[in-house]
């Protein structure tokens, strides 16, 4: 019987649509299985992608309307138009007009950039089609200016203490001493969908957290908090920036919710109902996702990371291809296995304009068959922290389903440090070396032919105190768990200090 595959990438920035994506590791798959049943699904959570996914489930049309981008130059744009059974509905994705991508590094700046051109879309939408709902898609901006231009574009103002009108960019907001939404359009039902959960202010805001990757200096980073918490004051709409998502798309959540009634969701969730995602994933036997950067704020629940757990749930664990991922997604546990472009030692450039080629040889290389012997070719191999880990024994390569066993090379003067597996217990054997293991609080010198043990949730960690390489056997039971797969507490206190 064919292998039934579902490949459902999301795009790779730079380089690769989620499409093309989907599309180059089909390919792999075919060099493996020339047989195989393909089910190519590409993803987006509310960034660029998001209306050219949908304009196939909807089957929209595409209407073009003049807009400005982040800058206020004029441009062309466009957006879906489709009959739903909710009525007439324009699918727009923020990042159409306001996208970062339409901005050149070197002119990127926040403190003036708007989000008018996404607030000249949807009065087109209102005003020459007339439609029932408008879809929104968050992500991918330029913008720092909690949604101010679109608000304006749709009629609402911004008033100095005279009356007058002011042009809502971040730098002017100190100006605002009133704003009036008399004038505003009269909007139909708004869903702004979007990803991530951070609220408008503060650590986790969206200054804070997304400013710099728009060109922010730290000295522009705390003019542009300023700025964003007086218009939070002068509006009243502290409620709204306390609301998760608030801070999506350099604060258009937030003016969503604050000026136009908009109703926040999950962008893939969105995507995951229109799709039948709960369906296609459980007729599959093997599960393929991944998009260009998988990171610490994937996490928050972003299309691949959010599908993968869709996917586990259904008992189908994800494999997941990526142009780069960080020590915080590889720890947790999320997918299966994880095969990064980067671990080809290939400069940026080259993986940028071989993306599909290299991703296509990835896919050709996974080893896709469970087996009962596995060799050091066929182990999953896991980047961690610079070295590289061999996981022998897992669910997704062999039958085992309560045993996970890695080999891993602890370099002279190295160690792996505090932290704790919460819903797993661990062996430790040294096979070469000598380290200095603990557990709790407890230290002991383990040399080759010893073991420590630890329960689950014990907080340990292994250094090699030698001058030449530890190779060590970590040995975890069960095979999978419904949480994070590593907690980090190398940071926290007493850890922190214990060796000092």
């Amino acid at each position: 019987m064919p292998h039934r595959f579902l490949i459902a990438p999301d795009k790779f920035k730079g380089s690769l649509t989620a499409l093309q994506a989907a599309e180059a590791m089909a390919a792999g798959v075919r060099r493996i299985f020339p047989d195989a049943e393909i089910d190519l699904c590409p993803i987006a959570d509310g960034g660029e992608g998001f209306m050219e996914t949908l304009a196939a489930i909807l089957n929209g049309s595409w209407i073009h309307c003049p807009a400005v981008d982040a800058s206020g130059r004029e441009i062309g744009s466009r957006y879906l138009l489709a009959e739903t059974p909710q009525g007439l509905t324009a699918i727009l994705e923020m990042a159409e007009t306001a996208g970062i991508w339409r901005i050149e590094p070197a002119d990127r700046n926040p403190l003036l950039a708007s989000t008018r051109g996404v607030g000249m879309q949807m009065a087109h939408a209102i005003q020459t089609h007339g439609v029932t709902r408008i879809i929104l898609g968050l992500g991918g901006s330029a913008t720092n200016d909690a949604g101010c231009g679109m608000a304006a574009a749709l009629g609402m103002r911004f008033l100095t203490d005279n009356g007058l009108e002011i042009d809502p960019v971040p730098n002017k907001f100190s100006g605002i001493r009133s704003v009036d939404s008399s004038y505003r359009l009269p909007l139909p039902e708004i869903i702004a969908a979007c990803d991530v959960e951070n609220p408008l202010l503060g650590s986790d805001g969206a200054t804070a957290v997304f400013s710099k990757q728009k060109g922010a200096t730290p000295e522009d980073q705390i003019l542009l908090e300023e700025a964003l918490c007086h218009l939070v004051s002068i509006s009243h709409g502290q409620k709204a920036a306390d609301t998760p998502g608030a801070g999506a798309a350099g604060g258009l959540g937030f003016g969503l919710l604050h000026f136009t009634g908009a109703k926040m969701v999950s962008g893939f969730d969105l995507l995951a109902d229109l799709l039948d995602l709960n369906k296609r994933i459980a007729t599959a036997d093997h599960v393929l996702t991944g998009e260009g950067s998988l990171d610490h704020q994937s996490l928050s629940g972003k299309g691949p990371v959010a599908l993968a757990r869709m996917a586990r749930q259904l008992g189908k664990p994800a494999i997941a291809y990526c142009g780069q991922a960080d020590d915080a997604v590889r720890g947790s546990g999320i997918f299966q296995q994880i095969h990064a472009l980067s671990e080809t030692g290939l400069p940026l450039e080259t993986l940028l304009s071989q993306a599909a080629a290299l991703l296509t040889e990835r896919v050709a290389a996974t080893s896709f068959m469970k087996t009962p012997f596995i060799t050091e070719t066929e182990a999953i191999k896991e980047d961690f922290k610079g070295r590289t880990n061999y996981w022998m024994c897992r669910p997704e390569i062999t039958n085992a389903k309560d045993l996970q066993i890695c080999r891993a090379v602890l370099p002279a003067g190295e160690g792996h440090g505090f932290h704790h597996h919460p819903e797993l217990e661990e062996a430790i054997y040294i096979l070469e070396g000598e380290v200095e293991q603990w557990v709790g609080e407890e230290k002991r010198i383990l040399k080759a032919g010893e073991l420590a043990h630890m329960n689950a949730g014990v907080i340990h960690a292994t250094f090699n105190i030698s001058d030449r390489d530890a190779v060590i056997l970590a040995i975890l039971s069960p095979g999978s768990q419904a949480g994070p797969f590593m907690v980090d507490v190398s940071t926290e206190e007493p850890w922190a200090s214990l060796r000092a």
